[in-house]
């Protein structure tokens, strides 16, 4: 008995073996091989039912094919860009999820820089995402991101402009009209409109203009009547008060002209 049981296991076993690999076999010949990555060599596979997925280059499928459509991203990253549920993500070629189909929109920061802008509501509501972790460094409350030349991040709130620094903490809340760097990057030329009375009893909104450090820290308190705006000179002109002041932003320096 025992000489009939041995072989007849092992031909359960092979035919079990063969029926799963003829299964996987005709479930891969299902799926149709879209766009590929030229450097990873991972590929859009879509099957009948016009769901999308992603195999690599040997030919094994990597990220479920699930999705209502996947594109190659264009910005230079590798990436694949998702869409489920009229929602947008982000996996790499590895079919690992960076970013889950749970934003409007993701797109990259800038070219060359190592953020996705993730949009949670359609015209406002962005924050920023690490290329490669998917982190929120950023929550997505913004009205509008941008990259600063000294890489910080101007934001902007409800018509507000503030910035966060590069270690992603705010440094000047976001209650400024306008904000913009000095030459030489070290200095932040603040412009911020107050309501104040005038000589007859009535309301009015002025302009007003102050200087922050790096740090967000007050160098010229923002209550100057005017502050240069010269994008090409380091010596900005400055009046509080009826005086007139020279500011040089390559110092620090506050003087009388």
């Amino acid at each position: 008995m025992k000489k009939i049981l041995i072989p007849l296991f092992v031909l359960i076993l092979f035919t079990a073996g063969a029926s799963f690999a003829k299964e996987t076999t005709n479930k891969q010949a299902e799926y149709k091989t879209l766009k590929c990555n030229e450097a990873s060599g991972a590929c859009i596979v879509r099957d009948k039912a016009l769901k999308y997925g992603i195999k690599d280059k040997e030919g094994k499928i990597v990220l479920p094919v699930e999705y209502s459509h996947i594109s190659l991203s264009k910005d230079g990253s590798n990436n694949f860009v998702l869409v489920k549920d009229n929602k947008t993500g982000i996996a790499n070629a590895s079919g690992k999820l960076i970013i889950p189909c749970k934003y409007l929109s993701v797109r990259r920061l800038k070219k060359g820089a190592n953020k996705y802008i993730v949009q949670s509501v359609w015209g406002e509501h962005y924050g920023l995402a690490d290329i490669k972790t998917g982190n929120i460094d950023i929550q997505p409350i913004y009205q509008h991101i941008s990259l600063m030349r000294n890489g910080a991040y101007l934001v902007e709130w409800y018509g507000k402009k503030g910035v966060i620094n590069q270690e992603f903490h705010s440094i000047i809340p976001s209650q400024y009209y306008f904000i913009m760097l000095f030459p030489g990057d070290k200095y932040y030329r603040l412009h911020k409109e107050v309501t104040v009375t005038n000589k007859e009893g009535l309301k009015e909104t002025i302009d007003r203009f102050g200087i922050a450090d790096l740090k967000g820290r007050f160098v010229v308190p923002v209550e100057c009547s005017h502050v240069d705006k010269n994008k090409f000179s380091y010596k900005q002109k400055v009046v509080k008060d009826g005086q007139t002041y020279i500011f040089d932003v390559s110092t620090g320096n506050l003087s009388s002209p």
